[in-house]
């Protein structure tokens, strides 16, 4: 598995690339919130969670 250090976002062939799965630990209170917004949108816990950090990262500027 490569590292993370060899990672270069400046890398045009970086969106060419396949989605990659991590793992996070959030407090229960928020894996609730996250839990009850899936189900009302419809959408899997995995996808929805992707989608709020793709909209956190464009207000940094950084569209994914």
């Amino acid at each position: 598995m490569p590292s993370n250090s060899h990672v270069d976002p400046s890398n045009p062939c970086l969106s060419m690339r396949k989605p990659q799965r991590i793992t996070i630990t959030v407090p229960w209170s928020l894996y609730r919130l996250m839990l009850e917004t899936s189900d009302q949108e419809g959408r899997s816990l995995s996808n929805m969670a992707a989608n709020w950090l793709e909209r956190q990262a464009k207000t940094y500027g950084n569209p994914p």
